[in-house]
């Protein structure tokens, strides 16, 4: 329960709330591009923590897939050096790395266990 209750914290308090907080200060379109990042980020820490193996073909899958986000939301890379936005990047940047974490922890937890977690969620969300 331990660690459901750390995925939990890090992917929807940390990640989630981080990015509500960012995009009151910044524009949504930069919003879009920066969570983006999040891909990049956990195929990064996969390889960093050895619990996926380096490839190319994994590389440039993650890579073009962000730059065509980046393609769409081309309109906020300008907003990158507004200065006026710099604590809603930041913001941003504990949400991105937050679900990272969480993503890269939950690689960690044996099925059984996300198993278990999943069906006492959804059994709770149907009672509510």
């Amino acid at each position: 329960m331990r660690r459901q209750l750390l995925v939990s914290v890090l992917m929807i308090v940390v990640a989630n709330g981080m990015t509500t907080v960012a995009e009151e200060t910044i524009p949504s379109g930069l919003t879009s591009l920066l969570n983006a990042l999040s891909p990049l980020v956990v195929f990064l820490g996969s390889v960093l923590f050895g619990l996926q193996r380096p490839s190319l073909k994994g590389f440039l899958g993650v890579i073009i897939g962000f730059l065509g986000v980046a393609f769409i939301f081309r309109a906020g890379l300008g907003d990158l050096l507004d200065p006026n936005y710099k604590t809603g990047i930041m913001f941003l940047c504990f949400a991105v790395t937050g679900w990272a974490s969480g993503t890269i922890y939950t690689k960690n937890i044996p099925l059984k266990q996300i198993i278990f977690f999943l069906i006492c969620f959804i059994n709770l969300y149907f009672l509510l």
